[in-house]
């Protein structure tokens, strides 16, 4: 049965794509009653456009039928999973094959998965795809680039170098510039030869930004379009840490500490809770409670319904904001495993 997350599932038995921070409870390789005979399956070194499949066999060691309940990817653009059959039979095997979709990653990844189990509360087990995946034009020092902290109106340039992985000589087309008010993309140098250098140059506004180009490779048939990205934020910004917060109505805790740090080039900045507005919503309360510096101390105390309410739905984001500087989302996200670790990103 089969189920791709880069396009809408038309099975009942789909993949269910969601974050990695949501079940810190599981453990690789191991459920109960199911045991995998490999919990880590490495690809190695591959043509990113044309990576191989791996699989996984899965063995239920109990007297009592299983049902694979559904499969929950921390990718929902980089992998396709088909599963055999969703019953494990008592000393029962079924095959689960892992597919990395074309051009989807480069470079060193590790892209982690769960098959969540039947009986009672979910059982989770944990496995992994990793490998090399080696792109067909290769751009440094990486086709996307973050720039924090630029004053408004203070000019940004990027260089990027282009090559083919195989050596072969590229001739690109002209680049389609979006994201930035009069942000452009040119050639520095000859637009083909082994090696090709291009500029993007644009002037943000004060807040978030992104530069996008998109150049087409006309030298190696069926290669995907370059994408040379630079984002960031201008000016001061500000962030909590931890981002995601995780309840659950299977623990007693409602209570989360969290910190909101202040990003500023300027030696008089200060971060005062006072200045601090948020959204309102039922059942939770922010209190800030010591600043030291740029980094205020704060905690998230939320109800009973507050808990319920994220547990039925995928996240909840409240937005926080600091007149003159911008805005940041904390994320409460739902735990089915109900352990009280939080992410720290």
């Amino acid at each position: 049965m089969r189920s791709k997350e880069n396009r809408r599932c038309r099975h009942p038995f789909r993949l269910v794509p969601f974050l990695l921070v949501v079940l810190v409870g599981a453990v690789s390789g191991q459920a109960a009653g199911v045991t995998v005979d490999r919990a880590v399956a490495s690809l190695g070194e591959f043509p990113a456009e044309k990576p191989p499949a791996t699989t996984f066999r899965l063995t239920n060691d109990t007297k009592e039928e299983i049902q694979i309940l559904r499969l929950r990817s921390t990718c929902q653009a980089c992998l396709e999973l088909t599963l055999a059959d969703k019953t494990l039979p008592p000393g029962g095997t079924v095959q689960l094959t892992a597919q990395v979709t074309p051009d989807s990653v480069t470079g060193d990844f590790s892209k982690t998965f769960y098959a969540e189990l039947s009986g009672g509360i979910p059982r989770l087990l944990k496995l992994q795809v990793t490998g090399k995946a080696l792109p067909r034009i290769v751009v440094s020092p990486l086709a996307t680039a973050y720039v924090e902290g630029t004053p408004p109106g203070e000019r940004i340039e990027r260089i990027f170098t282009v090559r083919a992985r195989d050596g072969e000589e590229l001739s690109l087309g002209p680049a389609s510039v979006s994201g930035v008010a009069g942000a452009t993309c040119e050639y520095a140098g000859p637009a083909s030869g082994t090696e090709v250098k291009l500029r993007l140059r644009f002037t943000p506004a004060a807040g978030l930004f992104q530069a996008r180009a998109v150049v087409p490779v006309k030298s190696l048939p069926g290669a995907q379009p370059l994408v040379l990205v630079v984002r960031g934020r201008a000016g001061d910004s500000i962030f909590p840490s931890p981002r995601h917060l995780l309840v659950s109505p299977l623990s007693p805790k409602r209570e989360f500490p969290f910190r909101l740090l202040l990003k500023s080039r300027s030696p008089n900045a200060t971060l005062a809770a006072g200045k601090l507005a948020w959204d309102r919503l039922d059942g939770l309360d922010l209190r800030f409670d010591k600043v030291d510096g740029l980094v205020l101390s704060g905690r998230a105390i939320v109800s009973d319904e507050f808990v319920r309410r994220v547990a039925s739905g995928p996240l909840l984001r409240v937005r926080i904001r600091l007149p003159g500087v911008g805005s940041t989302h904390l994320v409460f996200m739902h735990n089915p495993v109900g352990t009280k670790r939080n992410d720290s990103n």
